[in-house]
């Protein structure tokens, strides 16, 4: 796991992955899934993918890495859903926030996060503020 010590560093490290995302997203996505689940296919479809990715956050023992998933996948969600690409995110975040446990219910409000960050996505989050309640 990396550890970045300066503010300097994590900026360009972050730059960097924000123009792989926006320029490499199935790319990303990809190997994402092959880092995460193990489960990447060079013939895999777009929705197979995110099936791989939504399946690596659920299925993650440890704490750390599980919060790290978590927030692996609001980013990418945050780019892919920008654009309408990945509406099963959405109800898979909405089913975890309905859960009666309480791991879903975090996982759910950590990737809602950071969806939020990008007021598209807000927009589309509004018409369902009733599950979010």
């Amino acid at each position: 796991m990396m550890s970045i010590y300066n503010e300097e560093e994590r900026s360009r490290v972050d730059e960097a992955f924000e123009v792989c995302k926006s320029k490499y997203q199935n790319a990303v996505i990809y190997n994402l899934c092959d880092i995460l689940y193990g489960d990447a296919r060079d013939d895999a479809d777009d929705e197979e993918s995110y099936e791989a990715l939504i399946k690596a956050i659920t299925n993650e023992e440890s704490q750390e890495v599980m919060l790290k998933k978590w927030d692996t996948i609001g980013e990418i969600g945050r780019t892919v859903l920008a654009k309408s690409e990945w509406p099963e995110l959405l109800e898979f975040i909405f089913e975890n926030f309905d859960s009666s446990t309480y791991k879903p219910r975090i996982r759910a409000l950590l990737i809602t996060g950071q969806l939020t960050r990008d007021p598209a996505i807000i927009e589309k989050l509004i018409p369902r503020m009733d599950t979010l309640c």
